[in-house]
């Protein structure tokens, strides 16, 4: 015997077949538990770090688009409310999971070959599927998702194709906006045949981690090459040299050194094998588009970089130190592409030593 249920407290509380067959609410519930139940605790199992995940949820309307017998009095909208769970695997490349209950329909089924019947059900969608983002600006962009989605009408289920479009808008580096049109099409089963919906939504989502500081434009004037000195004390014979600073810029998501940037590093690079008692510190940076640990790792695989090349050209691995700062310490405004291709970078320093006399 199947039993009825509220599905949550917005459901109507009594909902069946016209032709008399009761809903089996427990049985959906119950398959819904387990999909979500496995598809989270997976998911975060094998996530690599918790900032790259994000929760959202949303609000919208969705319609039937299927066939209504003449005799019938169909009902295809209704609102519709969903959740979603994403992992950002870089700027522009993310996978969702989403369960979408699509509302109160009722629209007719088949029986047999020639009879027709009132279908009045709930549609739950739980779907998985890859989305994919470019960015109009800073703060605006654009998505699509295509995958797959497991629909639940009343004892009908079916495994479907799903398609989304939709724009997000970042209100903070946690918190977006987001409007979505997405498409379930063409569930069938025993007595559904070819029923699709559309689901119109606006939404919200939060990412993990901590926000980035505020970025603020730096007033110094970075140089490329600072002209070494010698001073000579004036009770004994020592030599200092006063340093040497390179700043190395990569392109987007990059940690390959150019040969530009190689002809920079000679300077360091000799000053290095020539004085074995000085020392270089090189610190990674990244601008502020993506998560910000991504950005982390991101800019100590460019300062790995650097230092993978000075030690293929004879520079000791105890002379050098590493750094990541990320997207923090801009020297530019990351508003626009000229300061973002500014903050993407590695500065290369050797600090003051003493020269050893011979």
């Amino acid at each position: 015997m199947c039993t009825k249920a509220h599905l949550f407290w917005f459901l109507k509380p009594d909902y069946k077949f016209e032709a008399g067959i009761a809903v089996d609410i427990e049985t959906i519930m119950k398959k819904l538990a387990v999909v979500v139940a496995f598809t989270l605790g997976t998911s975060m199992v094998n996530a690599a770090s918790v900032s790259d995940f994000y929760i959202g949820s949303k609000l919208g309307y969705s319609q039937v688009d299927s066939d209504c017998a003449s005799e019938f009095q169909c009902d295809k909208d209704s609102a519709s409310v969903g959740a979603y769970l994403g992992y950002q695997y870089n700027d522009n490349v993310a996978v969702e999971y989403g369960v979408d209950y699509l509302g109160h329909h009722t629209t007719s089924k088949k029986r047999s070959l020639h009879l027709t019947d009132v279908l009045t059900t709930d549609v739950l969608a739980i779907s998985l599927a890859p989305k994919f983002s470019y960015s109009l600006t800073d703060n605006l962009a654009l998505f699509t998702k295509i995958g797959a989605a497991y629909m639940i009408a009343e004892e009908e289920n079916d495994v479907v194709a799903t398609a989304s479009a939709g724009a997000e808008y970042a209100l903070t580096q946690n918190l977006k906006l987001r409007a979505e049109y997405q498409r379930f099409e063409k569930m069938s089963d025993i007595h559904i045949e070819d029923m699709s919906f559309n689901n119109f939504s606006f939404g919200i989502s939060y990412q993990f981690g901590e926000q980035n500081q505020a970025v603020v434009e730096s007033a110094e004037s970075h140089q490329d090459i600072v002209e070494p000195k010698v001073e000579v004390a004036a009770t004994k014979v020592e030599l200092k040299h006063e340093g040497l600073t390179q700043v190395i810029y990569f392109g987007f998501d990059s940690t390959k050194v150019s040969q530009e940037s190689e002809q920079k590093l000679l300077e360091i690079q000799k000053l290095l094998v020539s004085n074995p008692q000085s020392q270089v510190e090189i610190v990674g940076f990244t601008d502020d588009r993506g998560a910000s640990q991504y950005n982390e790792k991101l800019a100590k695989r460019r300062a790995q970089s650097i230092a993978k090349y000075l030690e293929s050209k004879g520079v000791k691995a105890d002379q050098i130190s590493l750094t990541s700062k990320g997207e923090l310490d801009p020297v530019a405004s990351n508003h626009s592409e000229d300061g973002r291709v500014k903050n993407r970078r590695v500065e290369v320093s050797i600090p003051e030593f003493q020269i050893i006399a011979q």
